[in-house]
């Protein structure tokens, strides 16, 4: 460009701002002249003067006003300023200018300075003299605020866990979800303080940062509440008639309403459940059944108390009718009374405890039974089936008598002595033998010579081991084993499922049969308690009474454990010397229930009765059971003589029926009694009850026995019953 004195006025005054009476406030003569030159710097100079001389030559102006513009004004903001003494002003709006109510005349100076305001303001020209005209000072008061969020987010949260953070008064978040950001309400400018805290939560929390200064950005505060208990579930499976519904809870504040699949009633059915929580492991818990259908009781029977696993901890619960008539055909037509039926013993584990029960019936149309016969029957409580399986392989009844039954644990598996001969094909011993049925296998001999053929003499008293694998069983013969005289009879054998067959009532100086009777066979087979009147099966035995034994596999020497609780020997009592016991060993094979009238086998005993005694084989203790909490009973315990008492598989519950009057039920009656504690529960309390031996399931939640009277509301009828107890 060239800078002609025409272009230099025009630049001058209008791009410089030297034109149109405004003097400037400085000017760098060094700038000026690098820009335009030495010789049009001069000219310049001369257009300068010009503008100065003209400005000195015009009228003063005495009413100029003083003003302040805010660039840049985020809603609500105030910024006030004031100039010298006078009063000051309040800026509020972008780009508008707000004047002081002071008036000013040219020349006069002036100095503007800033009060307050959320930012500091750059003033142009903060200070200077009035020219004719008004002024405004403009301020720059840097970026505008913006509105940011607060947050906060936690590194681990376990299900169910809550925590509670505050940011001030009305800004509260609750934080139920890890690695997620919640807000606080609301918003922050720029430049806010802030603090964040927490108010509640399982754990203590540490905040990073847990306060500043807000920013551009939002922020986001970092907690670490420590890892985070690892949980998981308490679920379960409910196995029950279909149509159940059931009400559970548990310890820990949690419950849930279950409902059986629907479906014909008497089916049963298994429906899976979960609790609606989690749980941390290794926490303590109690579930139980808080509510259910009428008629109905139900139990948690696994895993009722623990602690959560982290696998996550399973329970069982089980419901079943108080009462169940067993004795009945598949269809319900044919119901056998209270006379017409015996001996019923009781399997099934787990779930399908109390599941399985096996009887003799001599009533007619049982299963095609002609009831010229006793004869044994198998039932499946579940699924409503009765079979007679005192049959041949064609499906023929025994031709002859058929008693005694013993049912393996888990229910599948039926042990019983029969008179028949037409059972396996080659019965022709003519005395009773022992048979064992399995739902898969059928009837099989197990009283048999090592070739296989019937003994010579008569097998009974069978016992079954819990996996029907061992059965241990009561024998006159002389060939199962060949025994060499002189021998005693019976003995006690021990048969297994691979062929194997031992006698275990041996002397304990010749090895020679020494006699005993009355098995009683742990689940594992490998302990088997028995009775027996002689002196030869231990050394020290001169008592000339019965006793019990024990043998365990593998130790070829016996234990009398029918001592008194001092080691001594008992005395005689009000029974025969020679009296049958039979004894009822746990299923854990620890201990060893069974009764006498001895006087002293502990301490205090007056009652002039017979009493349940307990051994315990680990300790070697005895303890009478058959007792109040008020003391001693007033009657027999159990009402038959020396007859076996049911026992739990863990021997913590014993089954009788009792002749005493204060052991509250009544005279003849069963009760459930707890062998640790004491505590009795009456299975049944009825006036003119007539009652056979009670026998326990597995855990003893099921009594099953004979009795005179109607239990089971569906059926007019006497019989055989399955009772559960809720405990």
């Amino acid at each position: 460009m060239v800078l002609t004195p025409k272009t230099i006025k025009i630049l001058a005054e209008k791009d410089y701002g030297y034109g149109k009476g405004i003097i400037p406030v400085q000017f760098n003569e060094e700038s000026m002249e690098n820009t335009f030159g030495h010789g049009n710097y001069l000219l310049l100079l001369k257009v300068v003067a010009d503008i100065k001389n003209r400005n000195a030559n015009a009228a003063p102006v005495k009413n100029l006003s003083l003003g302040v513009k805010v660039a840049s004004v985020a809603p609500g903001e105030r910024f006030m300023f004031y100039c010298g003494s006078g009063p000051m002003i309040t800026v509020m709006q972008s780009n508008t200018p707000v004047y002081f109510n002071t008036k000013f005349a040219t020349g006069d100076s002036f100095r503007v300075q800033q009060i307050s305001g959320p930012r500091t303001c750059y003033l142009t020209p903060n200070s200077g003299v009035f020219p004719n005209t008004n002024v405004t000072v403009t301020a720059d008061c840097g970026q505008l605020p913006t509105q940011q969020k607060l947050g906060v987010r936690i590194n681990e949260i376990a299900e169910g866990e809550i925590f509670e953070f505050s940011a001030g008064v009305n800004k509260k978040i609750i934080v139920t979800e890890a690695n997620k950001i919640y807000y606080f309400p609301g918003t922050f400018k720029t430049g806010d303080n802030w603090t964040v805290s927490q108010l509640s939560g399982p754990r203590s929390c540490q905040l990073f940062p847990n306060n500043g200064q807000i920013a551009h950005d939002d922020v986001v505060v970092s907690c670490d509440c420590g890892p985070a208990p690892v949980k998981s579930k308490l679920k379960g499976k409910l196995s029950a008639p279909k149509g159940t519904k059931v009400f559970l809870k548990n310890s820990l504040g949690d419950s849930i309403s279950v409902l059986q699949s629907t479906g014909a009633n008497g089916e049963w059915a298994s429906t899976d459940f979960q609790f609606p929580k989690q749980y941390p492991v290794g926490e303590h818990y109690t579930a139980t059944v808080r509510m259910t259908s009428d008629q109905l009781g139900c139990i948690v029977y696994e895993n009722s108390e623990g602690e959560i696993t982290r696998e996550g901890t399973v329970l069982g619960v089980r419901c079943d009718r108080t009462y169940d008539l067993i004795s009945r055909s598949s269809d319900d037509k044919i119901l056998n009374t209270y006379y017409e039926s015996f001996t019923p013993v009781i399997g099934g584990i787990n779930e399908d405890e109390g599941r399985y029960v096996a009887f003799v019936a001599s009533g007619k149309g049982l299963d095609g039974s002609s009831g010229s016969f006793r004869q044994v029957f198998w039932r499946d409580r579940k699924l409503g089936i009765t079979k007679l399986i005192s049959r041949t392989p064609s499906n023929a009844e025994g031709n002859n008598n058929s008693v005694g039954p013993a049912i393996s644990a888990d229910g599948k598996t039926v042990a019983f002595e029969s008179y028949a001969t037409n059972l396996t094909g080659y019965d022709n011993n003519g005395v009773r033998d022992v048979y064992v049925w399995n739902e898969n296998t059928g009837v099989s001999l197990v009283s048999r010579t090592a070739g296989g053929a019937t003994s010579n003499g008569e097998s009974y008293e069978p016992t079954i081991s819990g996996n029907g694998n061992v059965i241990a069983f009561t024998s006159y013969a002389s060939d199962i084993v060949p025994l060499k005289p002189v021998f005693s009879t019976p003995n006690v054998y021990v048969s297994d499922n691979q062929g194997g067959i031992d006698f275990i009532t041996k002397d304990y100086e010749t090895g020679r049969a020494a006699g005993g009777y009355s098995p009683s066979i742990s689940a594992d087979g490998n302990k088997v308690a028995f009775c027996a009147y002689t002196g030869h099966l231990v050394r020290g035995d001169n008592n000339n009474l019965w006793d019990i034994f024990l043998w365990e596999n593998g130790n070829p020497v016996l234990k009398r454990i029918s001592r008194t609780s001092s080691g001594g020997e008992r005395n005689q009592g009000t029974e025969s010397a020679s009296r049958v016991v039979a004894p009822a060993i746990s299923g854990n094979g620890r201990f060893i229930a069974y009764a006498t009238t001895a006087s002293n086998m502990v301490p205090g005993d007056n009652n002039n009765a017979q009493d349940i005694f307990l051994y315990d084989n680990a300790s070697g203790s005895v303890n009478r059971i058959s007792t109040g909490m008020n003391g001693e009973s007033d009657g027999d315990s159990p009402i038959g003589q020396g007859e076996q008492v049911g026992i739990s598989y863990d021997g913590t519950w014993i089954s009788y029926a009792t002749g005493s009057t204060n052991l509250g039920v009544i005279k003849g009656n069963i009760i459930l009694q707890n062998t640790i504690t004491g505590r009795i529960i009456p299975v049944t309390n009825r006036d003119n009850c007539s009652t056979s031996r009670p026998l326990l399931s597995n855990s003893g939640g099921y009594v099953v026995a004979g009795s005179n009277l109607q239990f089971d509301k569906r059926f007019a009828s006497s019989g055989l019953f399955v009772f559960q107890v809720v405990k």
